[in-house]
């Protein structure tokens, strides 16, 4: 393995994921993780530099699961709004970019979920945390609404104080919402049509450290860090670039791209400038080999939950992730810390 950062280019996906991966196959040292046996190198830039929405760029996942996971994990509908909560068949997962780029909100988004989630239980923190079995139960309940790393970090975050006072005066939560929600890719496309040569049209970090480093031991967190639309001149294409912490070159980092082109598209048309190229750097890229671990995948949704610890609302997931060693260490940790709180 080399030290020195290696860019790969490619004019189409299939071409440039297809050196991706063997490049990392080849230069890759071995290492063994949670989901099997990987080949993994460190700061790999990948530079698509024709990009285009056309069939030959749909290379590992089909068109429909691409398609899947942008309206589900990227897009900016209302129904993925982080205070909606689940019914009966949704997706839950601890993160979605949709969640924090188009409707950032630095997690108040979160907390109005948990609190409405809660109400519609009927529960108060008293009740709640009278004891541990009382807990978990009211956490198994709630998860099937809110995603359960959502629910314990939100209680861990507030305390039951806090919780407490939020409960019986919610709209005060409504106006922290309204306040703090911003579209980041509308905010940095209007920073670059205003000023094409601007260097600040760069996302903020799509990690909410109240929320995503509360658990201990660590749970989901997400891998992308930043979008940014690159500085350039009015009549030139517009480029972008994002950064990821570690990406699966194998599978995962088709969707990161198509993601990039959807939002650099976007963008592009807003501005009328045309389509540059998108680049794509992590500090860790892997490819997995095939195991019971980490079997190869043919359905994007189980892929999605397998790696964000993802479920189905309705069918009684949540307390089965509770029984999972990290999710109890942190259930059984925020249940004592609650106690405390009182």
């Amino acid at each position: 393995m080399t030290d020195q950062v290696s860019v790969l280019r490619g004019a189409t996906l299939k071409e440039l994921l297809a050196k991706a991966h063997d490049y990392v196959i080849g230069h890759g040292v071995k290492r063994e993780s949670s989901r099997g046996s990987t080949f993994s190198v460190k700061a790999l830039t990948l530079l698509w530099e024709n990009p285009s929405n056309s069939d030959e760029n749909y290379w590992g996942w089909s068109r429909e699961s691409a398609d899947f996971y942008q309206q589900i994990f990227v897009d900016g509908r209302p129904e993925n709004r982080p205070e909606r909560l689940a019914e009966k068949g949704d997706y839950l997962f601890p993160y979605t970019y949709a969640a924090r780029s188009r409707f950032w909100d630095g997690g108040w988004g979160y907390i109005q979920a948990v609190l409405r989630a809660t109400q519609k239980l009927g529960g108060d923190c008293q009740t709640i945390t009278r004891n541990q079995d009382a807990f978990f139960d009211y956490l198994a309940a709630a998860s099937e609404m809110v995603h359960l790393q959502v629910i314990l970090a939100v209680w861990d975050w507030l305390g039951c104080q806090q919780m407490s006072a939020f409960l019986e005066n919610p709209f005060q939560v409504d106006s922290f919402l309204a306040r703090s929600r911003v579209d980041q890719l509308k905010r940095i496309i209007n920073e670059i049509s205003d000023n094409p040569a601007s260097r600040r049209a760069v996302t903020v970090s799509f990690v909410y450290p109240e929320l995503d480093q509360r658990m201990k031991p660590l749970l989901g967190i997400p891998p992308y860090q930043f979008f940014q639309l690159l500085p350039g001149e009015a009549h030139e294409p517009l480029h972008s670039f994002h950064v990821h912490r570690s990406l699966d070159a194998g599978q995962g980092v088709l969707l990161d791209f198509m993601h990039d082109y959807t939002w650099l598209a976007e963008a592009a048309a807003s501005v009328n400038r045309p389509i540059g190229t998108i680049t794509v750097t992590a500090g860790d890229f892997h490819v997995y080999l095939p195991s019971e671990e980490a079997p190869a995948v043919d359905r994007i949704e189980q892929w999605l939950m397998d790696v964000t610890d993802g479920y189905q609302a309705g069918i009684g997931l949540p307390a089965k992730l509770l029984q999972k060693e990290k999710y109890l260490q942190n259930a059984q940790r925020i249940y004592s810390q609650l106690g405390d709180d009182q």
